[in-house]
């Protein structure tokens, strides 16, 4: 019998930061970006800069890059009725269907046609699946065209402000592939 591992409650990450702290916009140049040290050792924290990692780091050490290139998987859309829905991809299940985050006014329930804002393509929500929806985009376009021309930089919720063109390069890793 397997033991089972127990789930850490996603309450045990919240924590209170003051809105003005929030940076609502990336720094230039990247490498000054600040950077909080956790020294499980001694039980201390201290605040740096990223360009001043290599000095922190200590031997022997696993560095994990994350490579996750960030693509404009938001989309907007309309129902035949005005209401607004806001889709956000989360994975491709085979060219055209994707599964997504769902969030509108009204919840929805498939089969649904939407409209991508502005003036975009007809889409169909197919299904629903626990949380997630099955989403067809037409055939007639390419995907990538699709997200090019309706898609948005899925920006944190902390980010109070639109996505704007240059988001799609500044919010990238420098590994992105």
């Amino acid at each position: 019998m397997k033991a089972q591992k127990e789930k850490t409650p996603v309450s045990q990450f919240d924590y209170y930061l003051p809105k003005e702290l929030i940076a609502q916009e990336p720094i230039e140049p990247r490498d000054h970006a600040r950077l909080m040290l956790v020294c499980r050792k001694t039980e201390t924290i201290s605040h740096h800069y990223f360009y001043e990692l290599p000095e922190l780091l200590s031997y022997p050490l696993v560095i994990v890059r994350n490579n996750t290139k960030v693509f404009p998987a938001r989309l907007f859309a309309k129902k035949k009725t005005g209401g607004k829905v806001e889709l956000l991809l989360t994975e491709e299940v085979q060219p055209h269907l994707w599964k997504a985050l769902v969030k509108a006014n009204r919840p929805i329930s498939p089969p649904l046609s939407l409209t991508l804002i502005p003036d975009g393509p007809t889409i169909q929500v197919v299904e629903k699946t626990d949380s997630l929806y099955l989403v067809e985009f037409p055939k007639t376009l390419p995907m990538g065209e699709i997200l090019d021309r309706f898609g948005h930089v899925p920006l944190p919720p902390y980010i109070q402000r639109p996505d704007r063109p240059e988001d799609r390069e500044r919010y990238q890793t420098i590994y992105a592939q």
